[in-house]
């Protein structure tokens, strides 16, 4: 790169656009406004323009100063969205290390027309006397009708000294580079790939194919050229024009000049999107069939334990009615026994729902969420008393859905147990419930419960598996049915379940929100067989 490029140590220099007060015998402004060379100034952490000349004007195309001064670089120049140019401005801004630019390629709306341009240019941070930055100072020179030009009498050697490292006619993607990643060729193959013709590629950089989030590849594949070092069969995913990821396998060699320097990079392509889909095919099947074979045996045992927990619960239920009856009880033991007789009516019917003979003689009916939150509270009330949790409520106005009230309860005391047991030597535990809108269907009205806690969190490796049965991460109590049961009973509602949830040590805790339509459909073997007859 030339270091003739003017370098503005400190942003004293440019004081004269800021301040208009000073009036000097000839201001800075229009010594730079008539320059032959392209000139702007950008400030701010949104590098907003402040001023561009008239070689600016004429080289962006625009034909007044007011299409730039006051508007960001992306305002006023969007069709270099995706060229690489925003990426390096705002690097410039944050790092302070100017960025020098030789005969690059930046495509331009010109009153209208796309074109493509060269320049050379400088981003040179602008400094306050403490060595903050606090803008960017554009300078660019136009150079497109020299590159033009040469490129036009080079064509044909460039194409017999790079073409002929290059069998075009591969099936695979062959494309070269320079070190600074601007594309110096691309056969056929590469068209068909990616989509661009040659002429849309050559003289882009090669991020014209990188997904943003695969940027960092680029860097580790230069700095190994740089080394004289081969990449060999490197699997990774790129961009087609369309926006479509493809996924490839890259070997990447150097390409040296005739003195033996390294020059470049020539990069082989091929596309493994298909041998990847079938793996991936083949694990989802076989992760299908690992999940029916245990929703199979949730089936039995739940159909098993229904069974045999029946009986029990018939001699509990008659106890619990002759105690309520026994003379001399006082009221606060009463409100213990009718609290226990309730609890023990909800069981029973889970017991008959999970022998599959009771749910149809069930209707739905209207349900207050937080009227079911009380319950469940009181009912857990020994244990967050117990292991010092702070609880705190925001309950705002909510109309009732349609549902069955022992399911939404059983839905609530499985959240609410998994952040008490999740805070065995306390912590805080909010509850929230509000009017809202399904996050996938905004015309589904309903009522969200959202339960946090303060807890240790759920590592992400686990956060996939969490719905799954008798997958669980307390194997010392857990029987990993809970929230397997959870997500059947919402589905069963129509409803949607969410969870967050962080272990980084200082960030933890879970948070689960739940949304119950305010309606929902039926299923045909759930119609009562009373509304049957009538």
């Amino acid at each position: 790169m030339s270091e003739d490029f003017p370098r503005v140590p400190t942003a004293r220099n440019v004081k004269f656009f800021a301040d208009e007060s000073r009036r000097p015998n000839i201001a800075m402004r229009d010594l730079l406004q008539e320059a032959p060379s392209a000139i702007g100034v950008l400030f701010g952490d949104a590098l907003r323009w402040q001023f561009v000349n008239s070689e600016f004007l004429r080289v962006a195309g625009r034909n007044r100063a007011e299409e730039f001064v006051g508007k960001t670089i992306r305002e006023s120049l969007p069709e270099l969205e995706g060229q690489g140019f925003f990426e390096l401005l705002e690097n410039v801004y944050c790092t302070g290390n100017p960025y020098r630019g030789r005969e690059v390629k930046a495509v331009l709306n010109k009153n209208g027309h796309m074109q493509d341009a060269y320049f050379n240019f400088v981003y040179q941070p602008l400094r306050t006397d403490d060595g903050h930055v606090q803008g960017v100072l554009v300078h660019a020179i136009d150079v497109t009708y020299e590159v033009l030009a040469r490129n036009e009498i080079n064509r044909r050697d460039r194409a017999i000294g790079l073409l002929a490292a290059i069998v075009d006619s591969s099936d695979d993607a062959i494309v070269s580079k320079g070190l600074d990643g601007v594309i110096t060729s691309w056969n056929k193959s590469a068209e068909v790939l990616f989509g661009y013709s040659a002429e849309e590629a050559i003289g882009r950089h090669i991020t014209l194919i990188i997904p943003p989030d695969r940027r960092a590849e680029e860097d580790m594949i230069i700095e190994r050229i740089r080394r004289g070092q081969r990449v060999d069969h490197f699997e990774t995913v790129r961009l087609r024009k369309d926006g479509s990821r493809i996924e490839l396998s890259l070997t990447i060699s150097p390409v040296k000049d005739p003195a033996g320097k390294i020059i470049g990079a020539s990069k082989v392509a091929r596309d493994i999107t298909e041998r990847r889909q079938a793996a991936r095919s083949l694990r989802e099947s076989e992760e299908r069939l690992r999940k029916t074979e245990k929703l199979a045996a949730a089936g039995q045992l739940a159909a098993s334990l229904a069974h045999e927990i029946n009986n029990p619960l018939s001699s509990i239920t008659n106890a619990l009615y002759l105690l309520k009856h026994c003379p001399g009880l006082d009221p606060k033991a009463q409100s213990f026994v009718s609290i226990a007789s309730t609890e023990l009516a909800r069981m029973s019917r889970i017991v008959k729902q999970s022998l599959s003979y009771y749910r149809s003689r069930v209707l739905p009916k209207d349900v207050d969420i937080a009227a079911a939150v009380d319950e469940s509270l009181q009912v857990f009330s020994g244990k967050t008393d117990r292991a010092g949790i702070r609880i705190t409520r925001k309950i705002s106005k909510a109309g009732p859905v349609l549902g069955f009230p022992d399911e939404v309860r059983q839905v609530i005391d499985n959240l609410l147990l998994n952040a008490v047991e999740a805070m065995p030597r306390g912590g805080r535990l909010a509850i929230c419930v509000h009017p809202s809108r399904s996050w996938r269907d905004p015309s589904i009205h309903g009522v969200r419960l959202t339960i946090a806690d303060s807890g240790a969190g759920i590592p992400k490796g686990v956060l996939p598996r969490i719905f799954e049965p008798f997958f669980t991460t307390k194997p010392e109590k857990g029987t990993g049915l809970g929230l397997w049961v959870v997500y059947a009973l919402l589905a069963r509602h129509e409803g949607a379940i969410r969870v967050h949830s962080s272990a980084l040590p200082g960030r933890c805790g879970t948070a689960v929100s739940v949304l119950w339509p305010h309606v929902f459909r039926l299923q045909p073997g759930e119609v009562p067989e009373a509304s049957l007859a009538a």
